[in-house]
């Protein structure tokens, strides 16, 4: 089983039902990517969809991500509790 980024995303056009897809990413970098993100997604027929991300399964991209994963998350944990007892106070 392969663990890529994928990002589930939202696709709107005027005039059309919105669809669901999957895009998975597989080099790059996913500092970026986040849910709420827009962009733009082009369909087999070269039409332009209005497009969120809704959710996100994280795993690293490259070997550089795959090394420092536990690291950025060790971050994210400190800031977040330091934003929980800033909005405490």
């Amino acid at each position: 089983m392969s663990k890529a980024y994928i990002a589930y995303c939202t696709c709107t056009r005027p005039g059309c039902a919105p669809m669901t897809i999957a895009a998975c990413f597989t080099q790059g970098d996913s500092d970026y990517l986040f849910v709420g993100r827009h962009g733009v997604f082009y369909d087999r027929k070269g039409r332009d969809w209005d497009t969120i991300i809704t959710s996100i399964v994280d795993n690293p991209i490259s070997i550089r991500q795959a090394f420092w994963a536990p690291y950025t998350k060790f971050v994210r944990m400190i800031e977040e509790q330091v934003a929980k007892r800033a909005a405490a106070a």
